[in-house]
């Protein structure tokens, strides 16, 4: 049986936190995974819902169409990109994708 998984493919700070508190009110089960351990999180079953870095990367997109196990489906928030980099300088994440 295919699963069906959402995954919110924007950038940081966009509106992915609040996302996932709608997608808990509304019975799924998020995380927001700012961390490496996406893939085993990915392929497990303990969420259902899944945003922030890595997701939105082309590469790791690719990766989850080709799962076949999971039935992707994808959310893009879009946002006027000043103020996603002026939201970016406001907690230091301008350093990491300079530097990263």
């Amino acid at each position: 049986m295919t699963e069906t998984k959402f995954f919110v493919v924007s950038l940081p700070r966009t509106g992915t936190t609040t996302l996932c508190e709608m997608a808990k009110i509304c019975g799924l089960n998020p995380k927001h995974i700012p961390h490496q351990s996406y893939y085993s999180l990915i392929k497990g079953n303990e969420f259902n819902f899944f945003s922030d870095t890595p997701i939105f990367c082309p590469k790791i997109v690719e990766e989850i169409c080709s799962f076949e196990d999971i039935n992707a489906k994808f959310i893009f928030i879009e946002r006027d990109f000043k103020e996603v980099f002026d939201s970016w300088k406001r907690v230091g994440l301008h350093l990491y994708y300079l530097i990263g």
